[in-house]
């Protein structure tokens, strides 16, 4: 059995529901390098597809880009507020991963924390956290003005119908991460 790891990238972002669908159809650049389902599908019979989105607590990420907020020297986090997603943390996302593999489990199944937010709301939520408020810049949309908002959050439909655990609320899985930090 072959895992291959993918993005919220390689699908459309306009769009204003929970993506279930797992047709890919990446706009960015990043996208479509990391559109490697094809090729996995055609190498291999047994396949798990995972696609995820905004991963924390693998280093270089928001999280990590915000904490480093702490020295002085550094300016303020400047985020969009038109990108929408669901944070994930990375140990969430193993603990999911290790069950679909235990169960033998194959197919095309995306893992995100549950909810969704901004990634202004997120960058807030981390900073609020480690009591650094004053670091974020005022919202603000994303610099290539004129596109449509960015909405590509994942719908754990899969992980729900073979009566899997679903990853927390992202909240809540964002508190614990930072609490172990300390």
């Amino acid at each position: 059995q072959m895992v291959q790891f993918s993005t919220d990238d390689v699908l459309p972002r306009r769009a204003t529901t929970p993506i279930m669908s797992s047709m890919p159809r990446p706009e960015s650049l990043y996208g479509k390098a990391s559109l490697r389902a094809k090729v996995v599908r055609t190498l291999c019979h047994r396949y798990l597809i995972v696609r995820s989105a905004w991963v924390y607590g693998i280093g270089r990420d928001l999280f990590h880009r915000a904490e480093r907020r702490r020295r002085p020297h550094l300016p303020w986090l400047a985020v969009p507020t038109d990108r929408f997603a669901s944070p994930t943390s990375a140990d969430d996302l193993t603990a999911a991963v290790e069950q679909l593999i235990d169960h033998d489990t194959l197919g095309i199944y995306h893992i995100v924390c549950q909810g969704r937010c901004s990634r202004y709301d997120f960058a807030q939520a981390i900073l609020k956290a480690a009591h650094m408020e004053d670091k974020l810049e005022l919202p603000h949309p994303r610099s290539d003005a004129g596109s449509t908002p960015s909405y590509t959050v994942l719908d754990n439909l899969m992980l729900r119908l073979d009566n899997l655990p679903q990853p927390r609320p992202w909240k809540e899985a964002l508190n614990e991460y930072i609490n172990s930090l300390q």
